[in-house]
């Protein structure tokens, strides 16, 4: 079923069942691992009630709403989902437990077990979102966002021993008939030395 990123859960509504919690590391010695299975409670059930949800965490601006305050509770221990683990102090609070899959390991994870396809949906739908926006920008633009050049470049070295005129005369008649033609450059690079060695390097996508 193909969600709407407007498909969000309200924020009178439960999203999740309790399932066991692991309390931080400062609370027990020696925590076992956790695992919380069909604990999402918008991902079963009546697809019309399907909707994106989150995982509340610990210290974060936003402060994970007691289930009390809930008009929507249709289980026992329901509420709102925590991301989870063993270093989330909302996983204590009902819906107990979390929903994060950032790995696999029952520690640090309640949905260790989904990591793998997670990961994998994760890289599918980057790539998907690079080609949408590769087909709706050009190439070229497209790899400007990425910080790289489309299209040729142009070096010059030149030898400022002589005098300054013959030297760019030689520069401009060089790149006149090169940036008016059919694929000009689109980074020019001048790098100037002298008998006793480097003396400057200057890069322009100008070509004036």
């Amino acid at each position: 079923m193909r969600i709407s990123p407007d498909d969000v859960a309200l924020p009178d509504t439960a999203t999740c069942k309790s399932c066991q919690v692991i309390l931080p590391f400062s609370n027990i010695a020696f925590p076992a691992g956790q695992t919380c299975e069909q604990n999402i409670i918008l991902d079963s059930g009546d697809p019309s009630k399907h909707a994106l949800t989150s995982g509340y965490y610990k210290d974060q601006d936003r402060v994970k709403t007691k289930a009390s305050d809930l008009s929507r509770l249709p289980y026992s221990g329901s509420g709102k989902c925590s991301h989870g683990g063993v270093l989330d102090s909302t996983a204590s609070q009902d819906a107990t437990g979390g929903i994060n899959k950032d790995s696999s390991s029952e520690f640090v994870s309640p949905h260790h077990f989904l990591h793998k396809m997670a990961a994998q949906l994760a890289v599918e739908a980057s790539i998907k979102l690079f080609v949408d926006l590769q087909e709706a920008v050009s190439d070229e633009n497209f790899l400007r966002f990425l910080g790289l050049d489309y299209g040729p470049a142009l070096n010059l070295v030149v030898d400022i021993t002589n005098p300054m005129k013959v030297a760019f005369d030689q520069i401009y008649s060089t790149v006149v008939p090169l940036a008016k033609g059919s694929n000009p450059p689109i980074d020019y690079v001048l790098v100037t030395f002298k008998d006793d060695g480097l003396d400057s390097a200057f890069e322009t996508h100008n070509s004036a």
